[in-house]
């Protein structure tokens, strides 16, 4: 919230250039754990946690002016995690995953 206060051309450019804003993001990052966890049941693989988040703008900031990239080679917007109890439930969720989502890229 202060990142906008503090530096609000640089914050509009941000929100311009993100083209998704944060709470948009946000609401993508809870129906994939949505996703995830249908395909956990469904696959019968047992997790002890599945989380996500949206970058804020001052964390794509941060990181721009760290890499001194463009907006647009930024790749982490949105990241979930899950943890499991065992490396092998982590490569089979990884695997479902891949289909499914490499599918929606490709398509």
């Amino acid at each position: 919230m202060v990142f906008k206060y503090s530096n609000p051309e640089v914050y509009d450019f941000i929100q311009k250039e993100s083209s998704l804003n944060t709470n948009f993001r946000q609401r993508i990052v809870e129906n994939l754990i949505f996703k995830v966890k249908k395909v956990l049941k469904r696959e019968n693989i047992k997790h002890i946690q599945v989380k996500g988040r949206a970058k804020t703008l001052y964390s794509i900031y941060k990181k721009l002016a760290q890499k001194s990239e463009s907006i647009d080679k930024i790749y982490d917007l949105i990241s979930i995690r899950a943890v499991f109890s065992s490396i092998i439930d982590c490569y089979n969720i990884l695997e479902f995953l891949h289909n499914i989502f490499l599918q929606l890229i490709v398509a």
